[in-house]
């Protein structure tokens, strides 16, 4: 690959970045971008979610769902990315993978 077609093919890539960047910011975030990360950090804390075990970490996706889903059912927006039924859907995802988690470690 030649420079010239690298740099094209890094500008391209970019691109995409900062467009994905402001769909999903419109979707997750208000006036502060870093909303949801800040919101995510406070509920793990409040939670005392143990990112250590299998079940933490399924804790944090199910969170983060509820939080989009708040965000989606609260703002008045209309999703860009993922709707409102695909969050939902989504969560429950979550939560039977949490169950499977659960009864594999029970065996």
């Amino acid at each position: 690959m030649e420079q010239k077609q690298q740099l094209e093919f890094i500008e391209s890539i970019n691109q995409k970045g900062i467009e994905l960047l402001k769909s999903k910011g419109y979707d997750y975030a208000g006036q502060d971008v870093l909303k949801n990360f800040k919101q995510m950090h406070q509920l793990c804390d409040l939670l005392e979610l143990d990112l250590t075990k299998i079940e933490g970490v399924h804790m944090f996706y199910i969170l983060l769902k509820v939080q989009r889903l708040c965000n989606l059912l609260f703002s008045n927006k209309v999703a860009k990315n993922e709707s409102i039924e695909d969050t939902l859907i989504d969560l429950r995802n979550y939560t039977d993978l949490l169950n499977c988690t659960l009864n594999e470690k029970k065996k």
